[in-house]
């Protein structure tokens, strides 16, 4: 957990824009080794981290030894786990067990291909934006092995963070405080090419990736009530949206969720959202077409030889009844088109609430 708390972290105010490559860099120090000592009284070891070109080339080592003692007994734990890091490439070896797993980052290309497009203007208020909505902020400035460094605290984490390096983290969780810092940072120096080759003596494996994950759901889920599939084509649908890129936003998708929603999402700090959504027209246990269009209000017309609906954001929360006070804030107005040659209809969404006229042009702009 505290890991995580301090990658994401320290994933959200780092990115920033290369002039040369228009594309996001995790570091804003081009190569460097940094290790540190870890701040937990029952682990010793080192954690340490080389990097190039930005960080997308990276060497991570964990060696640690934590020892806990429990009603008089005593449990040691070895970790020793080599990670590297080659672009959207990802190795990862266990030599206490010695087995390893390769496979692909799945955000690599999200955030290269969404964030690249930005502004490095842009691509800092998107990252405030979304740490500010998971509950973090900044806290100011503080220097650290003289280094003045940007202080973020979030989830009960505390990070300390030169040019998108925590150079120190702390956590309090439980009332257990545990993280670590840095006893050696050296910025710029050169880095061997060998640093990111894959261990030899390790024989990797091919992890899991987000669509063999949604597989397995697939294949596991046996109830009589699972979500009828799509017949459109998921490849067609992401071609659809290929093209649409509105300035300034963050693209986030398109996803296919067990074959039977394809989803999408456009979005600007907290407060703009585009998106869209797919699903079968007899898809009644997730969506209700004939109740939704009895609604008092419900506006329906054709547009370009399809049937289609409008709700208001009152019209959204009508329809879900029992939402919170919170949720039915958060309501949107909601365009709905049926495509009955694909057996599919369309869901499309937007906050600052869309008009009608806006939500249609915007469908226009996909030419389903």
């Amino acid at each position: 957990m505290k890991q995580t708390l301090v990658f994401l972290m320290s994933l959200l105010m780092l990115c920033t824009l290369s002039a040369q490559e228009n594309k996001v860099k995790t570091y804003k120090i081009k190569s460097g080794y940094i290790k540190y000592k870890i701040l937990d009284k029952h682990t010793t070891g080192t954690h340490e981290i080389w990097w190039d070109n930005y960080g997308k080339n990276m060497r991570e080592v964990h060696n640690t030894t934590k020892a806990t003692k429990f009603l008089g007994k005593k449990d040691v734990e070895k970790r020793h786990v080599v990670t590297i890091t080659k672009g959207k490439y990802v190795w990862t070896a266990d030599l206490e067990k010695n087995t390893g797993t390769q496979g692909v980052n799945p955000m690599y290309n999200f955030v290269q291909d969404n964030m690249g497009q930005m502004s490095e203007n842009e691509q800092e208020q998107t990252a405030n934006s979304i740490l500010e909505s998971l509950g973090g902020k900044k806290v100011g400035t503080e220097k650290f092995m003289g280094y003045t460094c940007e202080v973020t605290k979030m989830w009960g984490a505390k990070v300390w963070l030169y040019k998108g390096i925590a150079l120190k983290s702390e956590t309090k969780m439980l009332g257990v405080k545990s993280g670590e810092e840095a006893v050696e940072f050296k910025p710029n120096i050169s880095v061997s090419a060998s640093k990111f080759e894959p261990l030899s003596s390790i024989k990797y494996e091919k992890a899991p990736g987000l669509e063999d994950v949604f597989a397995q759901i697939d294949e596991e889920d046996s109830s009589t009530d699972k979500p009828i599939p799509l017949t459109y084509p998921f490849e067609k649908f992401k071609a659809k949206l290929e093209h649409y890129q509105p300035q300034g936003y963050m693209k986030m998708g398109p996803m296919n969720i067990q074959k039977s929603m394809y989803t999408c999402a456009w979005m600007r700090g907290q407060d703009n959202m585009i998106g869209i959504s797919a699903m079968s027209t007899n898809n009644n246990k997730e969506f209700n077409l004939e109740e939704f269009s009895k609604i008092k209000g419900v506006e329906k017309f054709t547009h370009q030889g399809h049937t289609c609906y409008y709700a208001t954001p009152k019209q959204m929360e009508a329809y879900n009844q029992g939402m919170s006070k919170e949720e039915a804030e958060e309501a949107m107005p909601m365009l709905m088109v049926i495509y009955e040659e694909y057996d599919m209809v369309l869901m499309l969404t937007g906050k600052p609430d869309k008009s009608q006229a806006e939500l249609l042009a915007i469908l226009d702009k996909f030419d389903f």
